[in-house]
Parts: C-alpha cells; sequence; structure tokens
C-alpha cells in the first residue's frame, strides 16, 4: 500500500543530470533514457516527465506525450459513437520506481496520477496507452486497462472510466 509520502510533480529544470544519477529502477535502459535523454525530450516537446519525491529523493518517475490510436485497433466494445479515423490518446512512455521504493504500490499510483493528470487537462484524449513489457501486461490489466487486440502489449484505458 502507498502512504502519502510521495509528493508527485513535473520534473523541474534544477533537477540536474547529476541529482538524477542517484535514480536505479534496475532496468537500465530506463535509469540511462532518466539520467541522459528525458531532458532532450522535454526540449523539444516529445515528452513531459512527472517525478514522485519522497523528501528530495526521486522514488519514480513517468513520461507523457502525445499520440493517437485508429479507430479499427479500439476494442469492439470502445468503438461505439465514434466517428474518427484516428482516436486522441496520451501515451505513458516510461515508467519506473527506484528499487528501493518497490512493493509499496508506487507504480500504481504513479499510473493513477498520469490518468489523472489527463483526464483533468483542457486538451481532449480518448484513452491513455502504454507500451508494456510482457510481464507488466497483468499489472496494467489490473488498473482497469485493456490490451488492443493486434498489439497484446498495448494497453489502454479508457478515460470515461476515471472521475475527474
Amino acid at each position: 500500500m502507498t502512504s502519502t509520502k510521495f509528493r508527485i510533480v513535473q520534473l523541474p529544470r534544477e533537477y540536474s543530470k547529476k541529482t538524477r544519477e542517484a535514480f536505479c529502477s534496475g532496468a537500465v535502459l530506463l535509469d540511462r533514457y532518466f539520467r541522459e535523454k528525458v531532458t532532450q525530450d522535454i526540449r523539444n516537446n516529445l515528452a513531459r516527465c512527472f517525478i514522485a519525491l519522497d523528501g528530495d529523493r526521486i522514488a519514480g518517475f513517468y513520461t507523457l506525450s502525445a499520440s493517437s490510436i485508429a479507430l479499427d485497433d479500439l476494442p469492439e466494445g470502445l468503438k461505439k459513437r465514434l466517428r474518427y479515423e484516428f482516436i486522441p490518446a496520451v501515451r505513458i512512455g516510461r515508467l519506473a520506481v527506484d528499487k528501493d521504493f518497490k512493493r509499496q504500490g508506487l507504480g500504481s499510483t504513479l499510473v493513477f496520477d498520469a490518468a489523472l493528470r489527463v483526464a483533468n487537462s483542457p486538451i481532449g484524449a480518448y484513452a491513455i496507452m502504454v507500451d508494456t513489457k510482457d510481464d507488466a501486461v497483468g499489472f496494467y490489466e489490473k488498473l482497469g486497462f485493456t490490451p488492443i487486440p493486434d498489439e497484446p502489449n498495448t494497453v489502454l484505458l479508457r478515460l470515461g472510466k476515471i472521475s475527474q
């Protein structure tokens, strides 16, 4: 269960690469991205990064980017009353929790924060999407995400399910 000790904020500019170097999720590609690439994506308006803080320590992070999904790719039950060829969505591009904070529910908290942030945004989006690893699909399904039929490692959550 997650305690209320985590504060989730957009990655501040003053958090230098050196500040981010202490973060270690154990996933080499995610750690390298967070240390070396995330600020480039932010500068180029490719993503926004949000961090969970425990005091001054970064306990986890996620990124959000604009995306879309083809209407034909949606599960049948989600296609009702949609009339566009491509449906606006937001993608959680990367999500990681520092090894010292695992098994505390922070991953779920980060996903929920992302979904609420998108649902409450002034820009319309039908769903929030994630391209998962095979072993993470079940985690997202427990949170209410639905796999895309022809892309089983891509899951989405219709934002209408999120209470604002």
